[in-house]
Protein backbone atom coordinates (compact mmCIF):
# COMPACT_ATOMS: atom_id res chain seq x y z
CA UNK A 1 0.00 0.00 0.00
CA UNK A 2 2.79 2.48 0.84
CA UNK A 3 4.32 2.04 -2.55
CA UNK A 4 1.06 2.73 -4.29
CA UNK A 5 0.43 5.82 -2.23
CA UNK A 6 3.81 7.17 -3.27
CA UNK A 7 3.05 6.46 -6.91
CA UNK A 8 -0.20 8.44 -6.93
CA UNK A 9 1.45 11.41 -5.19
CA UNK A 10 4.15 11.68 -7.86
CA UNK A 11 1.60 11.56 -10.64
CA UNK A 12 -0.41 14.37 -9.06
CA UNK A 13 2.66 16.54 -8.61
CA UNK A 14 3.67 16.03 -12.25
CA UNK A 15 0.22 16.98 -13.40
CA UNK A 16 0.24 20.14 -11.27
CA UNK A 17 3.65 21.25 -12.60
CA UNK A 18 2.47 20.97 -16.22
CA UNK A 19 -0.47 23.23 -15.45
CA UNK A 20 1.72 25.89 -13.84
CA UNK A 21 4.25 25.79 -16.68
CA UNK A 22 1.56 26.23 -19.34
CA UNK A 23 0.08 29.12 -17.38
CA UNK A 24 3.46 30.85 -17.16
CA UNK A 25 4.06 30.44 -20.89
CA UNK A 26 0.65 31.95 -21.64
CA UNK A 27 1.33 34.92 -19.39
CA UNK A 28 4.73 35.57 -21.01
CA UNK A 29 3.30 35.34 -24.52
CA UNK A 30 0.51 37.72 -23.65
CA UNK A 31 2.93 40.20 -22.09
CA UNK A 32 5.23 39.99 -25.09
CA UNK A 33 2.40 40.57 -27.55
CA UNK A 34 1.14 43.53 -25.62
CA UNK A 35 4.51 45.27 -25.32
CA UNK A 36 6.04 44.63 -28.74
CA UNK A 37 5.39 48.19 -30.07
CA UNK A 38 5.88 49.94 -26.79
CA UNK A 39 9.69 50.39 -26.81
CA UNK A 40 10.65 53.87 -25.66
CA UNK A 41 13.70 56.07 -26.32
CA UNK A 42 15.44 55.10 -23.14
CA UNK A 43 15.87 51.65 -24.68
CA UNK A 44 17.48 53.10 -27.90
CA UNK A 45 20.81 54.89 -27.14
CA UNK A 46 21.65 58.09 -29.05
CA UNK A 47 24.74 57.87 -31.34
CA UNK A 48 27.87 59.85 -30.56
CA UNK A 49 29.04 61.86 -33.61
CA UNK A 50 32.81 62.01 -34.08
CA UNK A 51 35.02 64.73 -35.53
CA UNK A 52 35.11 64.84 -39.34
CA UNK A 53 38.12 63.46 -41.19
CA UNK A 54 39.59 63.68 -44.73
CA UNK A 55 38.52 67.31 -45.02
CA UNK A 56 39.07 68.96 -48.41
CA UNK A 57 37.64 72.01 -50.12
CA UNK A 58 34.80 69.93 -51.55
CA UNK A 59 34.02 67.14 -49.07
CA UNK A 60 34.72 65.49 -45.73
CA UNK A 61 34.04 62.16 -44.04
CA UNK A 62 31.44 62.21 -41.25
CA UNK A 63 31.56 59.33 -38.73
CA UNK A 64 30.02 58.23 -35.43
CA UNK A 65 30.25 55.49 -32.83
CA UNK A 66 28.12 52.41 -33.49
CA UNK A 67 24.98 51.81 -31.43
CA UNK A 68 24.53 48.23 -30.20
CA UNK A 69 21.83 46.50 -32.17
CA UNK A 70 21.54 49.25 -34.80
CA UNK A 71 22.61 48.84 -38.42
CA UNK A 72 20.75 51.83 -39.88
CA UNK A 73 21.58 55.47 -39.23
CA UNK A 74 20.23 58.79 -40.51
CA UNK A 75 22.47 61.82 -41.04
CA UNK A 76 21.62 65.49 -41.52
CA UNK A 77 24.19 67.94 -42.96
CA UNK A 78 23.45 71.66 -42.95
CA UNK A 79 25.17 74.99 -43.56
CA UNK A 80 23.18 76.28 -40.54
CA UNK A 81 23.87 75.43 -36.92
CA UNK A 82 20.10 75.18 -36.31
CA UNK A 83 19.62 72.94 -39.36
CA UNK A 84 17.21 75.36 -41.00
CA UNK A 85 18.35 74.07 -44.39
CA UNK A 86 20.24 71.07 -45.64
CA UNK A 87 22.98 70.18 -48.06
CA UNK A 88 21.35 68.61 -51.09
CA UNK A 89 20.97 64.86 -50.57
CA UNK A 90 21.90 64.96 -46.88
CA UNK A 91 18.59 65.38 -45.06
CA UNK A 92 17.81 62.16 -43.14
CA UNK A 93 20.10 60.28 -45.50
CA UNK A 94 19.97 56.58 -44.64
CA UNK A 95 23.39 55.03 -44.01
CA UNK A 96 24.19 51.35 -43.34
CA UNK A 97 27.61 51.97 -41.83
CA UNK A 98 29.15 54.34 -39.31
CA UNK A 99 30.63 56.85 -41.79
CA UNK A 100 29.76 58.62 -45.02
CA UNK A 101 31.54 60.98 -47.45
CA UNK A 102 29.73 64.32 -47.56
CA UNK A 103 30.31 66.02 -50.91
CA UNK A 104 29.01 68.84 -53.10
CA UNK A 105 30.24 71.45 -50.62
CA UNK A 106 31.49 75.00 -51.02
CA UNK A 107 35.04 76.15 -50.39
CA UNK A 108 35.94 77.64 -46.99
CA UNK A 109 32.44 77.16 -45.57
CA UNK A 110 31.29 75.82 -42.19
CA UNK A 111 28.91 72.84 -42.15
CA UNK A 112 27.18 70.93 -39.34
CA UNK A 113 26.09 67.31 -39.04
CA UNK A 114 24.12 65.14 -36.61
CA UNK A 115 23.13 61.47 -36.60
CA UNK A 116 20.25 59.26 -35.43
CA UNK A 117 20.22 55.48 -34.94
CA UNK A 118 17.42 53.07 -35.83
CA UNK A 119 16.64 49.75 -34.18
CA UNK A 120 13.60 47.93 -35.32
CA UNK A 121 10.87 50.53 -35.66
CA UNK A 122 12.44 52.89 -33.16
CA UNK A 123 14.62 55.90 -34.07
CA UNK A 124 16.79 57.60 -31.50
CA UNK A 125 17.11 61.27 -30.83
CA UNK A 126 19.76 63.43 -32.53
CA UNK A 127 23.39 62.97 -31.66
CA UNK A 128 25.69 65.76 -30.65
CA UNK A 129 26.43 68.27 -33.46
CA UNK A 130 29.80 68.39 -35.20
CA UNK A 131 30.96 71.47 -37.10
CA UNK A 132 33.34 71.22 -40.08
CA UNK A 133 35.09 73.95 -42.08
CA UNK A 134 35.99 72.96 -45.63
CA UNK A 135 39.48 73.77 -46.86
CA UNK A 136 41.01 76.03 -49.47
CA UNK A 137 40.89 75.08 -53.14
CA UNK A 138 44.25 73.54 -54.06
CA UNK A 139 46.21 75.50 -56.64
CA UNK A 140 47.07 73.57 -59.79
CA UNK A 141 50.63 72.85 -60.84
CA UNK A 142 51.36 74.56 -64.15
CA UNK A 143 53.27 72.29 -66.53
CA UNK A 144 55.57 73.10 -69.42
CA UNK A 145 54.01 74.28 -72.65
CA UNK A 146 53.69 71.80 -75.51
CA UNK A 147 53.04 71.80 -79.27
CA UNK A 148 54.72 75.18 -79.66
CA UNK A 149 54.66 76.87 -83.05
CA UNK A 150 55.63 80.33 -84.22
CA UNK A 151 52.41 82.05 -83.17
CA UNK A 152 50.98 79.61 -80.60
CA UNK A 153 51.57 77.04 -77.89
CA UNK A 154 49.51 74.77 -75.66
CA UNK A 155 49.51 75.69 -71.96
CA UNK A 156 49.16 72.72 -69.57
CA UNK A 157 48.54 72.09 -65.88
CA UNK A 158 47.71 69.13 -63.68
CA UNK A 159 44.16 68.14 -62.73
CA UNK A 160 42.72 69.22 -59.37
CA UNK A 161 39.96 66.87 -58.21
CA UNK A 162 37.98 69.60 -56.48
CA UNK A 163 38.04 71.92 -59.51
CA UNK A 164 34.95 72.77 -61.51
CA UNK A 165 37.06 74.84 -63.90
CA UNK A 166 40.35 76.70 -64.18
CA UNK A 167 41.34 80.31 -64.87
CA UNK A 168 44.45 81.04 -66.92
CA UNK A 169 46.42 84.25 -67.30
CA UNK A 170 48.97 84.78 -70.08
CA UNK A 171 51.27 87.81 -70.03
CA UNK A 172 54.25 89.16 -71.92
CA UNK A 173 56.09 89.94 -68.67
CA UNK A 174 56.91 87.86 -65.61
CA UNK A 175 55.15 90.34 -63.31
CA UNK A 176 51.85 89.93 -65.20
CA UNK A 177 51.34 93.64 -65.70
CA UNK A 178 50.81 93.08 -69.44
CA UNK A 179 48.20 90.33 -69.47
CA UNK A 180 46.79 89.46 -72.89
CA UNK A 181 43.14 90.54 -73.01
CA UNK A 182 42.04 87.22 -74.51
CA UNK A 183 43.72 85.29 -71.70
CA UNK A 184 42.94 87.44 -68.67
CA UNK A 185 41.53 84.80 -66.31
CA UNK A 186 40.08 82.90 -69.24
CA UNK A 187 37.91 80.07 -67.89
CA UNK A 188 38.71 76.54 -69.06
CA UNK A 189 37.11 73.24 -68.03
CA UNK A 190 40.00 71.04 -69.20
CA UNK A 191 43.63 71.09 -68.06
CA UNK A 192 45.10 72.61 -71.23
CA UNK A 193 44.36 75.39 -73.70
CA UNK A 194 45.71 76.58 -77.04
CA UNK A 195 47.23 80.05 -76.65
CA UNK A 196 47.36 81.66 -80.09
CA UNK A 197 47.75 84.89 -82.09
CA UNK A 198 51.05 85.63 -80.37
CA UNK A 199 53.92 87.91 -81.28
CA UNK A 200 56.70 85.61 -82.50
CA UNK A 201 59.34 87.90 -80.99
CA UNK A 202 58.10 87.88 -77.38
CA UNK A 203 58.57 85.66 -74.34
CA UNK A 204 55.29 84.74 -72.64
CA UNK A 205 54.37 83.62 -69.14
CA UNK A 206 51.30 81.79 -67.83
CA UNK A 207 49.79 80.84 -64.49
CA UNK A 208 46.57 79.08 -63.50
CA UNK A 209 43.98 79.13 -60.70
CA UNK A 210 41.47 76.49 -59.64
CA UNK A 211 37.83 77.59 -59.56
CA UNK A 212 34.66 76.17 -58.06
CA UNK A 213 31.45 78.15 -57.70
CA UNK A 214 32.53 81.64 -56.62
CA UNK A 215 35.81 80.57 -55.04
CA UNK A 216 39.29 80.46 -56.53
CA UNK A 217 42.58 79.03 -55.36
CA UNK A 218 45.92 80.72 -55.06
CA UNK A 219 47.99 81.04 -58.25
CA UNK A 220 49.96 78.13 -59.60
CA UNK A 221 53.64 78.38 -60.35
CA UNK A 222 54.57 80.48 -63.42
CA UNK A 223 55.69 78.85 -66.66
CA UNK A 224 57.90 80.74 -69.11
CA UNK A 225 57.58 80.17 -72.86
CA UNK A 226 60.47 81.51 -74.93
CA UNK A 227 59.89 82.48 -78.59
CA UNK A 228 59.93 79.55 -80.95
CA UNK A 229 61.91 81.66 -83.40
CA UNK A 230 65.05 82.23 -81.36
CA UNK A 231 67.67 84.90 -81.94
CA UNK A 232 69.90 82.18 -83.43
CA UNK A 233 67.36 81.31 -86.12
CA UNK A 234 68.46 82.92 -89.38
CA UNK A 235 68.10 82.70 -93.13
CA UNK A 236 71.17 81.27 -94.82
CA UNK A 237 70.00 81.27 -98.47
CA UNK A 238 67.04 82.10 -100.70
CA UNK A 239 67.08 80.03 -103.90
CA UNK A 240 65.24 80.97 -107.09
CA UNK A 241 64.20 78.48 -109.81
CA UNK A 242 66.61 80.09 -112.27
CA UNK A 243 69.52 79.02 -110.10
CA UNK A 244 70.07 82.54 -108.82
CA UNK A 245 70.49 82.69 -105.07
CA UNK A 246 70.72 85.18 -102.24
CA UNK A 247 73.24 84.09 -99.59
CA UNK A 248 73.65 85.68 -96.15
CA UNK A 249 76.86 85.83 -94.12
CA UNK A 250 76.85 86.76 -90.41
CA UNK A 251 79.39 88.38 -88.10
CA UNK A 252 80.33 87.28 -84.59
CA UNK A 253 77.36 89.15 -83.12
CA UNK A 254 74.92 87.23 -85.31
CA UNK A 255 74.25 90.22 -87.59
CA UNK A 256 74.13 90.07 -91.37
CA UNK A 257 77.51 91.25 -92.62
CA UNK A 258 77.31 90.41 -96.32
CA UNK A 259 74.62 89.61 -98.85
CA UNK A 260 75.81 87.87 -102.01
CA UNK A 261 73.78 87.49 -105.20
CA UNK A 262 75.06 84.85 -107.61
CA UNK A 263 74.19 81.83 -109.66
CA UNK A 264 74.72 78.75 -107.55
CA UNK A 265 78.38 77.70 -107.66
CA UNK A 266 79.52 80.92 -109.33
CA UNK A 267 81.28 83.98 -107.85
CA UNK A 268 78.97 86.67 -106.51
CA UNK A 269 77.83 89.07 -109.19
CA UNK A 270 76.27 91.46 -106.69
CA UNK A 271 77.28 92.08 -103.09
CA UNK A 272 76.02 94.20 -100.21
CA UNK A 273 78.44 94.88 -97.36
CA UNK A 274 76.60 95.77 -94.14
CA UNK A 275 78.17 98.03 -91.50
CA UNK A 276 77.07 98.76 -87.92
CA UNK A 277 77.78 101.63 -85.54
CA UNK A 278 79.21 101.41 -82.02
CA UNK A 279 75.75 100.54 -80.70
CA UNK A 280 75.45 97.60 -83.13
CA UNK A 281 72.80 99.50 -85.06
CA UNK A 282 72.67 99.22 -88.86
CA UNK A 283 74.64 102.23 -90.07
CA UNK A 284 75.52 101.92 -93.75
CA UNK A 285 75.34 99.56 -96.72
CA UNK A 286 77.68 99.46 -99.71
CA UNK A 287 76.54 97.84 -102.94
CA UNK A 288 79.03 96.29 -105.38
CA UNK A 289 78.29 95.07 -108.87
CA UNK A 290 81.06 92.88 -110.31
CA UNK A 291 83.23 94.12 -107.42
CA UNK A 292 82.70 97.77 -108.42
CA UNK A 293 81.22 100.10 -105.80
CA UNK A 294 77.93 101.17 -107.29
CA UNK A 295 75.95 102.64 -104.38
CA UNK A 296 76.46 103.74 -100.79
CA UNK A 297 73.53 103.97 -98.39
CA UNK A 298 73.59 105.86 -95.07
CA UNK A 299 70.75 105.15 -92.66
CA UNK A 300 69.40 107.82 -90.28
CA UNK A 301 67.39 107.31 -87.09
CA UNK A 302 65.15 109.23 -84.75
CA UNK A 303 64.56 107.79 -81.28
CA UNK A 304 65.96 104.50 -82.51
CA UNK A 305 63.60 104.28 -85.51
CA UNK A 306 64.83 104.33 -89.12
CA UNK A 307 63.38 107.49 -90.68
CA UNK A 308 65.49 108.10 -93.79
CA UNK A 309 68.27 106.79 -95.98
CA UNK A 310 70.71 108.76 -98.12
CA UNK A 311 71.97 106.99 -101.25
CA UNK A 312 74.99 108.06 -103.28
CA UNK A 313 75.80 106.49 -106.67
CA UNK A 314 79.47 107.26 -107.44
CA UNK A 315 79.37 106.02 -111.05
CA UNK A 316 76.68 108.56 -111.87
CA UNK A 317 77.50 111.18 -109.23
CA UNK A 318 73.83 111.15 -108.26
CA UNK A 319 72.03 110.96 -104.95
CA UNK A 320 68.65 109.86 -103.63
CA UNK A 321 66.82 110.19 -100.33
CA UNK A 322 64.34 107.64 -99.01
CA UNK A 323 61.85 108.39 -96.23
CA UNK A 324 60.06 105.88 -94.00
CA UNK A 325 56.71 106.84 -92.42
CA UNK A 326 55.13 105.07 -89.43
CA UNK A 327 51.92 105.03 -87.43
CA UNK A 328 51.69 105.33 -83.64
CA UNK A 329 52.42 101.60 -83.33
CA UNK A 330 55.73 102.03 -85.21
CA UNK A 331 54.32 100.16 -88.22
CA UNK A 332 55.43 101.26 -91.69
CA UNK A 333 52.60 103.18 -93.40
CA UNK A 334 54.47 105.03 -96.14
CA UNK A 335 57.62 105.10 -98.26
CA UNK A 336 59.04 107.94 -100.36
CA UNK A 337 62.09 108.15 -102.63
CA UNK A 338 63.34 111.39 -104.19
CA UNK A 339 66.30 112.27 -106.36
CA UNK A 340 68.68 114.94 -105.09
CA UNK A 341 68.98 117.85 -105.55
CA UNK A 342 66.11 118.14 -108.05
CA UNK A 343 63.56 116.55 -105.75
CA UNK A 344 61.68 114.49 -108.32
CA UNK A 345 59.50 111.84 -106.71
CA UNK A 346 60.77 108.42 -107.74
CA UNK A 347 58.48 106.38 -105.46
CA UNK A 348 55.48 107.60 -103.47
CA UNK A 349 53.58 104.88 -101.60
CA UNK A 350 51.15 104.91 -98.69
CA UNK A 351 50.17 101.62 -97.06
CA UNK A 352 47.01 100.31 -95.46
CA UNK A 353 47.60 97.53 -92.94
CA UNK A 354 45.75 94.59 -91.47
CA UNK A 355 45.69 93.99 -87.71
CA UNK A 356 49.00 92.13 -87.92
CA UNK A 357 50.75 95.00 -89.68
CA UNK A 358 50.81 93.39 -93.12
CA UNK A 359 50.37 95.79 -96.04
CA UNK A 360 47.01 95.13 -97.72
CA UNK A 361 46.78 98.15 -100.06
CA UNK A 362 49.34 100.39 -101.75
CA UNK A 363 48.21 103.94 -102.62
CA UNK A 364 49.90 106.60 -104.75
CA UNK A 365 50.13 110.34 -104.05
CA UNK A 366 46.59 110.82 -105.41
CA UNK A 367 45.21 108.21 -103.03
CA UNK A 368 44.60 105.78 -105.88
CA UNK A 369 45.25 102.10 -105.29
CA UNK A 370 48.29 100.81 -107.13
CA UNK A 371 48.67 97.51 -105.31
CA UNK A 372 46.75 94.96 -103.27
CA UNK A 373 47.92 92.03 -101.14
CA UNK A 374 46.32 89.14 -99.26
CA UNK A 375 48.08 86.89 -96.76
CA UNK A 376 48.03 83.50 -95.12
CA UNK A 377 48.42 83.00 -91.36
CA UNK A 378 51.89 81.46 -91.47
CA UNK A 379 55.36 82.84 -90.84
CA UNK A 380 57.17 84.69 -93.64
CA UNK A 381 60.92 83.86 -93.44
CA UNK A 382 61.84 87.27 -94.86
CA UNK A 383 60.94 88.71 -91.46
CA UNK A 384 64.15 87.10 -90.18
CA UNK A 385 65.96 89.78 -92.20
CA UNK A 386 66.23 93.00 -90.13
CA UNK A 387 63.81 95.70 -91.27
CA UNK A 388 66.47 98.12 -92.53
CA UNK A 389 67.99 95.43 -94.75
CA UNK A 390 64.80 94.02 -96.31
CA UNK A 391 64.75 96.78 -98.94
CA UNK A 392 67.96 95.38 -100.43
CA UNK A 393 66.57 91.88 -101.02
CA UNK A 394 65.58 91.02 -104.58
CA UNK A 395 62.66 88.79 -105.58
CA UNK A 396 61.50 87.39 -108.91
CA UNK A 397 58.17 89.13 -108.36
CA UNK A 398 58.43 92.90 -108.78
CA UNK A 399 55.95 93.62 -106.00
CA UNK A 400 58.27 92.01 -103.48
CA UNK A 401 61.65 93.01 -104.89
CA UNK A 402 63.60 95.77 -103.11
CA UNK A 403 60.58 96.63 -100.93
CA UNK A 404 60.68 97.60 -97.26
CA UNK A 405 57.20 96.32 -96.49
CA UNK A 406 57.65 92.55 -96.20
CA UNK A 407 55.20 91.54 -93.46
CA UNK A 408 55.00 88.82 -90.85
CA UNK A 409 52.75 86.60 -92.97
CA UNK A 410 53.24 85.23 -96.46
CA UNK A 411 51.52 87.09 -99.31
CA UNK A 412 49.26 84.66 -101.19
CA UNK A 413 47.80 87.18 -103.64
CA UNK A 414 49.17 90.32 -105.27
CA UNK A 415 47.67 92.64 -107.85
CA UNK A 416 48.77 96.00 -109.18
CA UNK A 417 51.43 98.16 -110.77
CA UNK A 418 54.60 97.66 -108.77
CA UNK A 419 57.00 99.41 -111.20
CA UNK A 420 56.42 103.18 -110.76
CA UNK A 421 58.56 104.02 -113.79
CA UNK A 422 56.19 102.05 -116.05
CA UNK A 423 52.54 103.16 -115.50
CA UNK A 424 51.26 100.57 -117.98
CA UNK A 425 52.80 97.64 -116.12
CA UNK A 426 50.28 95.41 -114.28
CA UNK A 427 50.54 92.06 -112.53
CA UNK A 428 48.14 89.72 -110.74
CA UNK A 429 49.48 86.60 -109.09
CA UNK A 430 48.50 83.87 -106.63
CA UNK A 431 51.24 82.31 -104.47
CA UNK A 432 51.30 78.87 -102.86
CA UNK A 433 53.67 77.93 -100.01
CA UNK A 434 54.89 74.74 -98.44
CA UNK A 435 54.58 75.06 -94.67
CA UNK A 436 56.40 73.00 -92.04
CA UNK A 437 54.87 71.58 -88.85
CA UNK A 438 55.69 74.81 -86.99
CA UNK A 439 53.79 77.07 -89.42
CA UNK A 440 56.92 78.38 -91.16
CA UNK A 441 57.00 78.67 -94.96
CA UNK A 442 60.04 76.94 -96.41
CA UNK A 443 59.15 77.17 -100.09
CA UNK A 444 57.09 79.27 -102.49
CA UNK A 445 55.99 77.26 -105.49
CA UNK A 446 55.30 78.19 -109.08
CA UNK A 447 56.76 80.59 -111.61
CA UNK A 448 57.87 83.00 -108.90
CA UNK A 449 59.10 80.19 -106.69
CA UNK A 450 61.56 80.55 -103.82
CA UNK A 451 63.20 78.06 -101.51
CA UNK A 452 64.31 79.17 -98.04
CA UNK A 453 67.25 77.63 -96.21
CA UNK A 454 67.79 78.24 -92.49
CA UNK A 455 70.50 77.97 -89.90
CA UNK A 456 70.25 77.78 -86.09
CA UNK A 457 66.48 77.16 -86.11
CA UNK A 458 64.40 74.55 -84.25
CA UNK A 459 62.96 73.11 -87.45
Amino acid sequence: MNSKTTYYSKMALFYLNRKVYALLISVLLAFSAGCELQETNFIQPTPIALEATDITSANFTASWEPVLGSDIYYIDVSPDSDFASFVSGFQSLEIHSTSVIVNGLSVEETYYYRVRAKKGNTISGNSNIISVETGLLPAPVALNASDQKVFEFVANWDTVDEAASYLIEVASDSGFTNILSTYNRKEVITNSILVEDLDYRLTYYYRVLTKRLNKTSAYSNVVRVDPYITKDCKLSRILQPSGYEVAFAYNGDGQISTINYAFTGSPALERWDIHYDANNRLDSVKYYYANILTAEHKLNYSDGVLVSMETFKPLYSSSEVSEFIYNSNSQLTGFRKYDVPIGNVLIYEDYELDEDGNVTRVLNSDGQQTGEFKYDINFNPKVLIPFGIRQFITDDFSGFSHRPYHGISNPVYAKGNFIPSDPSFFEEEVFIYDINERDVAYQRRGYYGLQYEFTGCNF
